[in-house]
């Protein structure tokens, strides 16, 4: 399964350049501000979609990949006109945003050539033998059900972001 990552920004004007502090750091002058009024805010999220869910007992273990979407972890730097700064961070995962982004189809790839000979060599050793089995999962990603769960994890934050920032003013 692959992996990715994507930055995203309204513009190519707005995107903020990390640095090695915190992406607030270019604005910022011997610990102040540079700007004499307004708040910088700076939204960092993590989305997880799909999910993979893991089952295990004493004897076997499950996998299963759902095509849902969590936000698992978001980041708000805050630089104010008056030179304070900090950060707010989500505490746990919001699981919901999306309950199918997609259509998941398992293939089953197991070697069961391999299963029944260790099967075998358990029973003439007179051992209990491992039975492996694996998998490969495709993912059809349905955009505006994606984009929906986006939006409606992000707006969330950022509702409560707003919050904050004019409760602190």
């Amino acid at each position: 399964m692959e992996k990715g990552v994507a930055i995203a920004t309204p513009s190519d004007e707005q995107a903020i350049k990390m640095t090695l502090g915190s992406p607030i750091s270019p604005y910022q002058k011997f610990g102040k501000s540079r700007f004499t009024e307004g708040t910088i805010v700076v939204p960092t999220y993590t989305i997880q979609a799909p999910l993979t869910k893991g089952e295990t007992s004493s004897s076997s273990a499950k996998l299963t990949v759902v095509p849902e979407m969590a936000l698992s972890s978001s980041i708000v730097f805050i630089l104010t006109h008056k030179g304070a700064w900090g950060d707010a961070k989500l505490q746990k995962w919001v699981f919901g945003l999306a309950n199918n982004i997609g259509s998941v189809q398992k293939e089953d790839t197991t070697s069961h050539v391999a299963n029944a000979l260790t099967k075998t060599f358990a029973i003439l050793g007179g051992v209990a033998g491992t039975v492996r089995s694996s998998g490969s999962f495709t993912v059809t990603i349905d955009r505006d059900a994606y984009k929906a769960g986006v939006l409606k994890g992000l707006t969330s934050v950022n509702d409560e972001t707003v919050k904050a920032i004019a409760a602190k003013s």
